[in-house]
């Protein structure tokens, strides 16, 4: 980010991924499997510390639904905007 920001242009970056691939990624993270309820529950503690809220303060929303390099590839194109 400092790379393509530099060390002082400071950003919020909002990174989004659709649910079902989100739950997918966290199974595989944990090594475990976690039923859909059980990861609506963890998504729920994430929207009530306020994390959603940031997509309105949000320089730049980044659609992580594919491969990393893409994900960087929105990023730096945003970034530059």
């Amino acid at each position: 980010i400092s790379e393509t920001l530099g060390a002082y242009d400071r950003k919020i970056v909002y990174v989004d991924a659709p649910t079902d691939l989100l739950h997918k990624r966290y199974q595989n993270r944990e090594q475990r499997i976690v039923s859909k309820a059980e990861f609506e529950e963890i998504l729920d503690r994430d929207r009530h510390m306020g994390l959603t809220a940031l997509i309105g303060a949000a320089d730049a929303i980044i659609n992580n639904s594919s491969d990393f390099e893409t994900a960087v590839q929105q990023f730096q194109s945003s970034a530059a905007n």
